[in-house]
Order: structure tokens, then sequence, then C-alpha cells
């Protein structure tokens, strides 16, 4: 039986996503990692300037939180953009397979947001946010060092204990954040570089 090309594409290009999800990726770097860490502290430092008194103003410190993710993300993506531009077919269809399965819990994220500034639930998002990010995480963390389960379960953790222990005033200090996502994050690059850079860099000497 002869196959038609348009099967033989469709064909190999669902192989070639399976590889790309069995695949250690490595079109992240360390670096910019960092850099969303510097921007949560960053956030962290500012927001006693900006918005001294969250409890009173919630709504400030949403849009204050929410600019610091969009730095961040936008950070993130325009490395992954230039690092596209150099890569290979493989190692696109790799950051394809990445981003298809680390966005959907970030989305969810992004979406509970809005019913629960909605209510005056502010309290509840430095926990549940922290919980997405580990979320999101673990559902990458077939494509990434085994270390970043670790990652991931301390974002998990760090957001149910938020939510258990911190409440009201509490919960919206800026260092619930700055630790939660500056810790997190910086310790997401460590693991990258050490699994991954770091590995690279030694085999070529």
């Amino acid at each position: 039986m002869t196959m038609r090309p348009d099967e033989a594409l469709a064909q190999i290009r669902q192989i070639r996503g399976q590889l790309a999800r069995q695949e250690v990726y490595r079109g992240m770097r360390a670096a910019s990692v960092a850099g969303t860490a510097l921007v949560a502290q960053v956030a962290a430092l500012t927001q006693p300037l900006l918005v001294p008194l969250p409890e009173q103003t919630p709504s400030a410190w949403v849009l204050l939180w929410v600019c610091a993710a969009l730095a961040a993300a936008a950070l993130l993506l325009g490395q992954l953009a230039w690092s596209s531009a150099r890569a290979s077919s493989q190692e696109r269809a790799a950051t394809g397979a990445a981003l298809a399965a680390f966005l959907p819990p970030i989305a969810v994220g992004a979406l509970v947001t809005a019913p629960l500034v909605a209510h005056g639930d502010f309290d509840l998002l430095p926990g549940l946010w922290a919980i997405f990010a580990g979320l999101a995480l673990f559902a990458t963390r077939s494509m990434l060092p085994k270390a970043s389960g670790a990652v991931a379960s301390a974002y998990v953790l760090g957001g149910a204990a938020t939510l258990l222990f911190l409440r009201g005033a509490a919960a919206l200090s800026p260092w619930v954040m700055g630790t939660l996502f500056g810790a997190g994050q910086l310790a997401a690059s460590v693991v990258l570089y050490w699994n991954l850079e770091r590995v690279a860099r030694d085999g070529e000497e």
C-alpha cells in the first residue's frame, strides 16, 4: 500500500513531536531564568514604595505583580525567540512541545486571578500563583533535568503553606511573592545551569 506524501509528512511531524517531548529541553537558559528571579526581587523591593498598604489598595498590588509577571514572561519569551531563530527544526519542535506543556497551567492561573480579584480574595493569589507555577514545571518535568521536580515540589508546597498560614495583609507582604518567586526562579536557574550548561561546557573542554 502506497503512502501519500501528505500522510508521510503528517507521520514525520508526529514522530518529531514525540521525540521532542522525550528529549531533555535545552532551549531555556539559566541566565534568563535568573533574570526573572531578579524581576521578582525588584518588584518586592519597590512594593513598599508603590503600594505601601496593599490591604487597603489591593488592586494596585495586583497590578504591580501582574506587571512583574509580564516583564518576566517577556524576558523568557524573548530569549526563547532568539534561541529558536538560530535553532534546528528539531530544536524548534522541542520548544513548541515545552511551551505546549508549560503554558496551560500558567493560563489557568491567569484565569483564576480575575474572579478572585472580583470577589476581593486577593490574599489567596500568592499561594495559588505559586501552585500553578509548580504545576507548570511538573507538566514539563519529563523534558527538563530531574532536579526540576524538586523545584516544582517546592513551588507547590510553598504555595500551599502560604494559603494555609498567611491571610490578609500578611499574604500581601512583598516578601511573600519575593520569596516564592525569587527563590523559586533562582533555584530553577541553578538546576538548568548545573545539569545542562555546566555539563555542556565541561564536555566541550
